[in-house]
C-alpha cells in the first residue's frame, strides 16, 4: 500500500488492487482552518489505525481547526462524532 498526502489537493491510497483519491476538505462556517501544524501527522496516525482514507482526511482537517501541534490532534472517536462516520 502506498499513501500519497498532497495537502490541499487531497490524498491517494494505492493498493495492488485499486487506487482511491480522497479530496481535501474545505473550511465551513462552523469549522475553519486556522493552523495546519500536525495535519499530516494526524492523517498518518488515523490512516494507520483505521485504514480508512476518509476518516484520515477528516482527522487531518479537524486538526487544522485548532492551534498547536499535539494538542490539536483529535481522537478517532471525536472525528467519527464530528463527521458522523
Amino acid at each position: 500500500t502506498v499513501l500519497l498526502k498532497c495537502g490541499a489537493d487531497g490524498s491517494t491510497v494505492i493498493t495492488k488492487d485499486s487506487i482511491h483519491h480522497e479530496p481535501a476538505m474545505k473550511s465551513t462556517d462552523s469549522l475553519k482552518v486556522c493552523d495546519t501544524t500536525a495535519a499530516g501527522d494526524a492523517f498518518t496516525a488515523a490512516y494507520a489505525t483505521t485504514r480508512n482514507i476518509k476518516l484520515a482526511t477528516c482527522a487531518a482537517f479537524l486538526t487544522c481547526t485548532e492551534k498547536g501541534a499535539a494538542e490539536s490532534i483529535p481522537t478517532i472517536e471525536h472525528v467519527k462524532q464530528t463527521f458522523r462516520l
